[in-house]
C-alpha cells in the first residue's frame, strides 16, 4: 500500500504522470491528511522504496494494531530487519491515513471519470 500511494506521487520515466500533491489536496481543507500524506511519503522514501540498505528490498513491514480490550497499547510499526524505527501511531493517524488514501483514490476516479467523459463526447 506504501509503495503504490507513493508512486503515484513520484516521478518515473516510464509513466508520463503523477499526482501533484498541492493540486490534489486544494480542495481538502483538513491539514491532518496532509500530514498524513507527508507521513506516507516519508516511510515509503525513506524506509521501504528508497532505502539504503540493499537488503532492505527484502524486508517486511508489519503493522500492528492492538485489539480493543488493550487500550493503553499503541499501534506501531515493525519490520523484520529490525532496523527500522517507527514511532507509535495514534488511532486518529490510522484514521487519517486511511481517509487520505479514500480521497486521493476518490480523486483519481472524478479525473478518470472527467477524461472519459471528453473522449465520449468529443468529435474526432
Amino acid at each position: 500500500m506504501v509503495i503504490t500511494y507513493g508512486r503515484c506521487f513520484a516521478e518515473s520515466q516510464e509513466r508520463k504522470i503523477k499526482l501533484e500533491p498541492n493540486h490534489v489536496f486544494k480542495k481538502f481543507k483538513s491539514i491532518n491528511n496532509k500530514v498524513a500524506h507527508n507521513y506516507i511519503i516519508e516511510l515509503r522514501n525513506n524506509h521501504i522504496a528508497h532505502h539504503s540498505d540493499k537488503n532492505a528490498e527484502n524486508n517486511k513491514m508489519f503493522f500492528v494494531i492492538p485489539p480493543l480490550i488493550c487500550p493503553d497499547k499503541k499501534p506501531v510499526i515493525l519490520t523484520t530487519s529490525g532496523k527500522i524505527k517507527v514511532d507509535a501511531i495514534s488511532d486518529l493517524t490510522i484514521y487519517e491515513i486511511k481517509e487520505t488514501i479514500k480521497f486521493v483514490l476518490e480523486h483519481v476516479t472524478e479525473q478518470i471519470n472527467r477524461f472519459l467523459e471528453k473522449l465520449r463526447t468529443s468529435q474526432f
